[in-house]
């Protein structure tokens, strides 16, 4: 593989780890409640597990509610129990029209505070993949010396790897500054 293209293969995957934290993000409660927050959430199906905005209607109603009305009627204690289980800051129940009604209960200090320590330790995570993904392609850069590229280029690959990674990282501290000041803030 050419250099060159190993470092834009490289680039795209680090893109990659960025745009999957914009996504967390989106889940990390801050005042509006969004059907995001239920992503990753399955429910077990005739079997399988079944992400909950397939076998469920969510809306958002008032700020901080958010409605969740289940296809089939028989899902709506099972429902109800996951949500619970997996968003135990959430206040859940059932009103008495057949759908699930989510609510974020009030932003104390601690919350936010909470909120914060969630948000630093899922930044943390994505740095992570992002050097980890440095350190990979640094271990293909080396082998190249003894296939007959120079010194060099491999140094200036290195340099340039260097540079994508910081700008990577840059990117991924810059959306965590925003979204902690969104957080502190409103």
């Amino acid at each position: 593989m050419e250099i060159q293209e190993l470092l834009k293969k490289t680039k795209k995957q680090m893109e990659y780890q960025v745009d999957i934290l914009r996504k967390n993000l989106q889940k990390i409660d801050v005042y509006k409640i969004s059907p995001g927050v239920l992503d990753g959430i399955k429910v077990n199906y005739f079997g399988t597990p079944t992400p909950i905005n397939q076998i469920a209607k969510i809306v958002p109603k008032e700020a901080g509610v958010l409605w969740v009305e289940p296809w089939e009627k028989s899902l709506l204690s099972t429902l109800e129990k996951v949500i619970t289980t997996q968003k135990k800051s959430y206040n859940v129940r059932q009103n008495k029209n057949g759908a699930i009604l989510i609510s974020i209960p009030p932003q104390t200090k601690e919350r936010r505070q909470n909120i914060v320590k969630e948000l630093h330790e899922t930044v943390e995570k994505s740095i992570v993949a992002i050097r980890t993904e440095r350190i990979s392609v640094k271990k293909q850069l080396k082998p190249l010396e003894k296939e007959g590229i120079s010194k060099d280029l491999i140094k200036d690959a290195e340099e340039e790897l260097q540079k994508i990674t910081q700008q990577q990282i840059q990117e991924v501290e810059h959306i965590s500054k925003i979204k902690e000041s969104q957080i502190l803030n409103d």
